[in-house]
């Protein structure tokens, strides 16, 4: 069954982020930049009273014949951003396959592929803890229709990927959980270190988090292993045969974290920009002045909570919280009147997702930006795993309390039978799981689903439609010039963009601009003056444009039409 159930979920999410992939309109410049630091070749740049082609503007956000597979470049180019360059491998190796062509699908194909894999390890994860296929069945449902995780597919960074190796290394943990640390579980652990730390510098933050309840459970197993068996050793000793296996299990954790150590130092020795980046970039200072920075943490809790309700949870944050409190309680209870242990599963899961995702998520909402919705991408990757963890939480709480239909239990802790609670068996954990799914499936048919950007389909229809006209863009300053390229693909579709800073309020010399019967006119929302000081900027440089009427607001930029 379980290839049956993987084979339902893959197709069923399959489907759902085609859609949701087609409903992208537009990006965030971000992800521009996605493609402009995996593909760019020539470097284009806009400086001021300069002239940039539509060839020019283009040609950097697709790999150009010749230029497949130029892995060393696209290393390079990450040693002049902030990010490691694992994940714009992944997407440069997907535009080389196609060269000369760009399109968003790229970007979101790359992330469907990631997110279906990502299903497969979650449908693992929640087998091993429920030991039940259908329940991991109904689980893993739940996650892939939910809007913050759909989100995270439509964002074109390398978030989507993250989630991937979060979620294999949290499956891995589980087995070790279990099975102990074979040299399997090492080698696989000590790659995932590596290419999770060139993939988002934040991997380390996971990894800390999970590997810290990990080594002390470990080192707290062995040594009460090692006490209860201490009589048996003695007498092991004086019969010849070996000692305990306390050393050796020791010396596999040694080994496990000495494996970590060195995928870490082969890490920093393959991209050493990496070390710049986080101490001296200026990201890296940001990240360390937020995060020593308390004094907005309860602002920071409360901006991104109102996300995680809103994307995650439906807006029923709140209500689930209480909801699923009062069932644990309840479970809680009932297992000490029956005296009963709280199951395995529970510390398991503790160990290799609670502790970790809440890790992650309280560093990162104070080491994140802050500012509009899409900053929510650093919540990302563990999006899934609190709901996650809200929903297995809530199923073990119905287990415990026998509420469980047979067919969704686990073979430890079967369904009431010939009570009340028979009754609740069949029907209340069916209802509860369609009123939890149905906050999913209202934000997925609510525009719940962020990244989308369906207002830059208006802005390039605009731009189109005044293509054939001259075209400036005042952009604020140099610092900020870089946010100009979120409208690459209304800029590229004009023969060419005259950059103006808006600084400078010399006259433009340009005889195209001087002698142009009407004008397109960009201007960067960051500019603090009043607009009129450009449109004085525009009529001295040509005094026939004395009249002009707003067409659309633009990502960073008002657009104007003057004659």
């Amino acid at each position: 069954m379980t290839f049956v159930f993987l084979l339902i979920l893959i197709a069923l999410q399959l489907l759902l982020l085609l859609y949701f992939g087609a409903q992208k309109k537009g990006m965030h410049f971000d992800e521009f930049f996605s493609y402009f630091n995996t593909n760019n070749s020539a470097g284009r740049e806009a400086y001021d009273r300069s002239r940039v082609t539509s060839e020019q503007i283009f040609q950097d956000f697709y790999v150009k014949p010749g230029e497949q597979f130029n892995y060393p470049y696209v290393v390079k180019l990450q040693g002049y951003d902030v990010h490691p360059p694992v994940y714009y491998l992944f997407l440069h190796t997907l535009c080389s396959l196609m060269p000369g062509v760009y399109s968003i699908w790229q970007g979101v194909a790359l992330n469907i592929f990631f997110a279906l894999l990502t299903t497969i390890f979650w449908y693992l994860i929640a087998k091993e803890l429920t030991e039940n296929e259908a329940a991991a069945f109904l689980l893993t449902l739940i996650l892939i229709v939910n809007p913050g995780v759909v989100s995270n597919v439509m964002f074109v960074r390398m978030y989507c990927l993250l989630t991937l190796w979060f979620s294999i290394v949290s499956y891995l943990h589980l087995r070790m959980e279990k099975e102990g640390i074979r040299p399997v579980y090492i080698v696989l652990n000590a790659l995932l270190a590596y290419v999770g730390f060139l993939t988002h510098y934040f991997y380390l933050v996971f990894l800390f988090f999970i590997e810290l309840p990990f080594a002390a459970g470990y080192l707290i197993g062995l040594k009460r292993r090692n006490g209860t068996k201490a009589n048996e050793e003695s007498e092991e000793k004086k019969a010849g045969e070996p000692k305990s296996g306390f050393r050796k299990e020791f010396g596999k954790l040694l080994i496990y974290y000495g494996a970590l150590l060195a995928a870490g130092i082969l890490a920093v020795v393959s991209f050493p920009q990496c070390l710049g980046h986080v101490h001296s970039g200026y990201r890296g200072k940001e990240v360390q002045s937020y995060l020593f920075n308390l004094s907005d943490f309860g602002y920071r809790m409360k901006f991104f909570g109102d996300l995680l309700n809103r994307y995650v949870f439906g807006g029923a944050g709140v209500l689930f919280a209480v909801f699923l409190a009062v069932m644990l309680v309840t479970a809680y209870v009932l297992m000490r009147k029956e005296k009963r242990q709280i199951p395995d599963r529970i510390f398991r899961f503790l160990k290799t997702i609670a502790i970790p995702s809440a890790g992650y998520y309280l560093l990162s909402v104070k080491a994140s930006l802050v500012g509009d919705e899409a900053m929510m991408r650093y919540q990302l990757p563990v999006y899934g795993m609190i709901l996650f963890g809200g929903y297995f939480l809530l199923f073990s709480s119905f287990e415990e309390l026998h509420f469980t239909p047979r067919f969704l239990s686990s073979s430890k802790i079967p369904a009431g039978k010939g009570t009340t609670s028979e009754k609740w068996a069949r029907v209340g954990p069916i209802l509860a799981f369609l009123c939890l799914v149905s906050s999913s499936i209202a934000g997925i048919s609510g525009e719940k689903v962020y990244y989308l950007y369906p207002e830059q389909a208006m802005m390039k229809e605009t731009a189109a439609k005044y293509a054939d006209l001259p075209c400036v863009y005042i952009y604020n300053s140099e610092d900020s010039k870089y946010l100009l390229w979120n409208d690459s693909e209304q800029l590229w579709l004009y023969d060419s963009v005259y950059f103006v800073c808006s600084e400078n309020r010399e006259p433009l010399t340009d005889e195209t601009i001087r002698s142009a019967d009407e004008l397109i006119v960009y201007v960067s929302t960051l500019n603090e003056e009043d607009f009129g000081v450009y449109a004085d900027l525009i009529e001295r440089s040509n005094p026939s444009l004395r009249q002009y009427e707003k067409l659309y607001d633009a990502m960073y930029a008002e657009v104007y039409r003057f004659y």
